[in-house]
């Protein structure tokens, strides 16, 4: 699975330079008529601030001047805009007559929560600073230098351009994925350093040598809001009233662990629908250095993953989706497939995918028929109004739907398989199975028929048998049947193929039904999940990725058939299957997985319907009907294929 990812934009400020100064104290050369008149602006502002866009809004800035070998001419002196000039209190200063003028100005007062300035003819500094803890209360450290005289600037007034001293971190987000929502109410960065001391441009350097020494002092910036922004397609702006943070420029100290390390931080809730599935921070560590003077736009992109945890733990968005899509046999319904979703679950885990097989944004992919039971065209693919896309497949591209509806008029069962455009046979990435009939009913706690089964009425035969399933794997198999493309031209009956082999082969080849191969009693090697229901790789207690069930309907464990006895049931001879409770268990017989070849027998003599419970490394619990009994019993093999029948989810 992705990780979540941001993007940053840079903008940058110049930084002024400075002269050096000496420790005298007079004026050389006396003073002219010429006053000073100072000509201020800022560049490199951003327009997230509306502070920064005229210096007027700034409210004041202050001033120290020195003159070549003499101390301090001007001091701290605070300049106002009147009537469209900027002047002091202080009245006048002129230029001197000879010798340049070296100024250099600041504001505001107090940009941070700590912190002095220190500007004397030997030392030019703001020490101690540290930024105020709230966004909204976080100033924007400016300052200039420049140099003067009387011939250059006596007549017209002089230029002095204000530069930034900090960072300007803002922070959005998006959301490209329609499979869950994203709302997020607060944003914080963490373990930033937040403590240091600024020292203006030297005199005798080339002046770019502004600095900032830091110290090891760290803090978190947090800010949280009331009302959640849900992420869309467009990136959303996260600074609360269009507030960024103003922080010291640093070098990032980025682990593996985002939380141990520099990160950033949003308070996410992640839903599906009404299901919640993350309600807390989501972490991203910050590898990008912060230099003075620069914007940093940083975007979360939640369209494939939302970083880490607090344990470090990459969040799993991703839940997994029914495998059965029921559609309407009249053709009115529309059915939606999120193909990401198993897709991305199952290929991500290490245990049995292969993460190249991922599906991202830009991956394009192909939907295709791999058989179905009925002879003549039985699904279109479409849009999700229903408009029918003309084609045998549909191709899509990284988290796109897809959307299938039926011809109308027939009943059956449909396999649609997805794998990447261009890759060749045995290469699906994933499968769905469309079940085409009314919708199943619920009785005394169970579906009304077998999964795959068209009919749930005793007297209708083999109409109510339904699919067969190996233990554990999504992917239905026909009885001995013929099948058929997706126009209706036979294709033969179930491949049949010794295994055992991975869960990653099996999921690359849904239409090979594997025998054990000998050696045991399972389809599958190396066996990963014996202690979990039906093979679940998620670790859920609730449905399995692999559950073959629709959506609303689950996998049985065995102490929903532990109650099931031939005191509440009657063998009917003549349909030849039970009746429980008034529901109807056909005797489907199986398709054998160990010494028969995969071969269809016993029908209409007994059955067995699949549990979700492991009993051990070979076994499953299985219901057990024929003609004398009706029971849970623990010792069915999981190379057999036996029928499903669903219980509520």
């Amino acid at each position: 699975m992705k990780k979540l990812r941001f993007l940053y934009l840079a903008g940058v400020a110049t930084l002024m330079v400075a002269s050096s100064c000496s420790e005298e104290r007079t004026v050389m050369g006396g003073l002219s008529d010429n006053s000073i008149r100072l000509h201020p602006h800022i560049t490199g502002s951003s327009s997230s601030r509306a502070v920064e866009t005229d210096l007027a809004k700034f409210g004041s800035f202050k001033v120290t001047a020195f003159q070549d070998g003499l101390a301090n001419y001007m001091e701290n002196v605070t300049y106002t805009k009147a009537a469209g000039e900027w002047s002091t209190d202080d009245g006048n200063f002129f230029w001197p007559n000879k010798g340049d003028l070296y100024f250099y100005a600041y504001a505001p007062d107090a940009p941070g929560a700590s912190g002095s300035y220190e500007i004397t003819s030997s030392s030019q500094k703001f020490t101690n600073f540290s930024p105020c803890a709230s966004a909204a209360e976080q100033k924007d450290f400016i300052y200039a230098y420049a140099k003067g005289s009387l011939k250059g600037n006596g007549a017209d007034g002089m230029d002095i351009t204000f530069k930034h001293a900090l960072s300007e971190i803002t922070v959005a987000a998006k959301n490209e994925n329609t499979n869950y929502t994203i709302e997020v109410s607060g944003v914080k960065i963490g373990n930033i350093k937040n403590k240091g001391t600024f020292t203006f441009p030297s005199c005798d350097g080339d002046g770019n040598d502004a600095s900032w020494i830091t110290t090891e002092d760290k803090a978190d910036y947090e800010i949280t809001w009331s009302t959640p922004v849900t992420l869309g397609l467009e990136r959303s702006s996260l600074d609360v009233s269009n507030v960024p943070f103003m922080l010291i420029p640093q070098k990032m100290q980025p682990k593996d662990k985002a939380i141990d390390g520099t990160y950033f931080a949003l308070l996410i809730k992640a839903k599906n629908g009404n299901k919640i599935m993350y309600d807390d921070w989501a972490y991203i560590a910050i590898d990008k250095d912060w230099q003075m003077g620069k914007r940093y736009d940083f975007t979360f992109d939640f369209t494939s993953g939302a970083g880490q945890d607090k344990n470090g733990k990459e969040i799993n968005l991703l839940f997994p989706t029914a495998n059965c899509l029921i559609l309407d046999p009249t053709g009115t319904n529309v059915g939606k497939i999120d193909v990401v979703n198993n897709i991305n679950i199952f290929w991500s885990n290490p245990d049995v995918g292969d993460a190249s097989n991922v599906l991202d944004k830009k991956s394009e992919w192909v939907a295709e028929v791999i058989w179905q039971d009925i002879n003549s065209r039985a699904i279109n693919f479409c849009n999700a109004n229903g408009e029918v896309i003309s084609g045998d497949t549909y191709e899509g591209k990284g988290n796109q739907p897809l959307y299938i509806k039926a011809v109308g008029g027939k009943k059956g069962n449909v396999v649609v398989g997805v794998k990447k455009r261009g890759a060749g046979d045995d290469a699906y990435l994933w499968s769905w199975h469309l079940w085409i009939t009314e919708e199943p009913k619920l009785i005394c706690g169970f579906m009304d028929r077998n999964i795959g089964a068209m009919s749930a009425t005793p007297s209708d035969g083999d109409k109510t048998y339904g699919l067969y399933y190996l233990f554990g794997r999504k992917d239905p198999f026909t009885g001995n049947i013929n099948r058929y493309n997706i126009n209706g031209k036979s294709i033969g009956k179930t491949t049949v193929t010794p295994g055992p082999v991975s869960f990653a082969k099996a999921m690359q080849t849904p239409e090979v039904f594997y025998t054990n191969g000998g050696g045991n009693y399972d389809w599958a090697s190396p066996n990963n999940y014996t202690s979990k229901k039906w093979n679940d790789i998620t670790g859920s207690d609730g449905k399995s990725l692999f559950d073959p069930s629709p959506e609303g309907w689950r996998l049985p464990s065995k102490e929903e058939y532990s109650n099931f006895s031939t005191i509440m049931s009657n063998h009917d001879y003549s349909n030849k299957g039970r009746t429980y409770k008034g529901n109807w268990f056909p005797a489907t017989g199986r398709r054998n997985g160990f010494d028969w070849g995969g071969s269809i027998i016993y029908v209409g003599e007994w059955s067995t319907y699949w549990t979700c419970s492991p009993n051990n490394k070979n076994t499953v619990y299985s219901l057990w009907c024929d003609m004398s009994n009706l029971g849970l019993f623990g010792d069915f093999y999981r190379c057999d294929g036996y029928s499903v029948r669903c219980v509520q989810e």
